[in-house]
């Protein structure tokens, strides 16, 4: 549904909120892939975990970019010796996600890599229809099957130990919460949201997408146990990536936007505390996804279908 006064309200009521600062957590010896960690979210989340004298698997499609991020997090290490390295990926072209996942494998087998966490940052926000040769609407791929491709291919090769707890962080939306989900199709959502006919505008489409992903990450928690994820939302930011939203959205952006480290840090706090899956996460704390359709019946069912709609991408590229 089109946002409401009442969501307005709560969204204005959490921008006011004053991050927390982050623990001053010891991460040695823990390594965390960081996509889209070239800019923005990704880039001060890789920041966070630097400083904190983590080892970074930067997930990046403009290596020179990435080149210059790694100078960066090694000045942050404070003088620990920390590994930051740089793989090639790209959320547009399953080969290359596929490929990333077989370099963790290898890595994982012969080695001696130890991966502790994921952070899915890599995203989307299109301007209008576009597709790829193989047929997938670019924000629906970037942000949804792309994304739950990556995750499920390295879940297996997760280090879990008593002491830290192998998670994964999705950066998430607010906006989700808006999707007009009684327009989805229940049965074919992959085969709707490739369908040029029923596309519903950059907007929606990226509201949509992100809800999708939001039901992927609940039915991961659901298939996986032994894994700590969260989707986690880190509010507006004052960020060159809202200028394309409704003038409501660009509009609080400008006026109350965090700024992009603050924003940051609603995801680097369970990269560095949590324990447990939960299935949302705002304001530095666990939060209410408020879209309640989601758990009747229909809403169930939805997800089931997206996952069963990745599936057969999976099945072609499992390593």
């Amino acid at each position: 549904m089109p946002p409401s006064a009442a969501w307005y309200g709560r969204l204005l009521a959490s921008q006011m909120r004053t991050m927390p600062p982050l623990p001053n957590a010891d991460l040695s010896g823990k390594t965390f892939i960081v996509t889209g960690a070239n800019s923005g979210i990704g880039l001060e989340v890789a920041k966070h975990l630097a400083s904190r004298k983590a080892n970074i698997i930067l997930g990046i499609r403009n290596l020179k970019a990435g080149e210059e991020v790694k100078k960066d997090l090694m000045k942050l290490s404070l003088d620990q010796a920390i590994d930051v390295q740089i793989w090639p990926i790209d959320f547009l072209d399953f080969d290359s996600i596929a490929r990333f996942a077989r370099k963790c494998k290898e890595e994982t087998v012969t080695g001696g890599l130890r991966l502790n966490g994921v952070v899915f940052s890599a995203g989307l926000y299109g301007l209008g229809w576009d597709q790829t040769p193989d047929g997938y609407e670019k924000v629906t791929k970037v942000n949804l099957v792309s994304t739950i491709l990556l995750a499920r291919l390295v879940i297996p090769l997760m280090h879990d130990c008593t002491e830290f707890k192998a998670r994964m962080v999705f950066v998430g939306t607010a906006l989700a919460e808006t999707t007009m989900v009684e327009k989805f199709d229940l049965d074919n959502p992959i085969a709707q949201l490739n369908d040029d006919k029923r596309y519903p505008g950059y907007e929606e489409r990226y509201n949509q997408t992100k809800t999708a992903l939001h039901t992927q990450i609940c039915q991961l928690m659901t298939r996986h146990p032994d894994i700590a994820f969260v989707d986690a939302a880190p509010g507006l930011t004052n960020s060159p990536f809202f200028k394309y939203h409704g003038l409501a959205v660009r509009t609080m952006a400008k006026i109350i936007g965090r700024e992009t480290e603050k924003a940051a840090r609603n995801i680097s706090l369970p990269v560095l505390e949590l324990t447990q899956s939960t299935e949302y996460h705002n304001d530095c704390k666990p939060s209410r996804f408020d879209l309640p359709c989601l758990d009747a019946p229909k809403g169930k069912k939805y997800a089931e279908n997206v996952w069963n709609d990745i599936d057969q991408v999976y099945a072609r590229y499992e390593i």
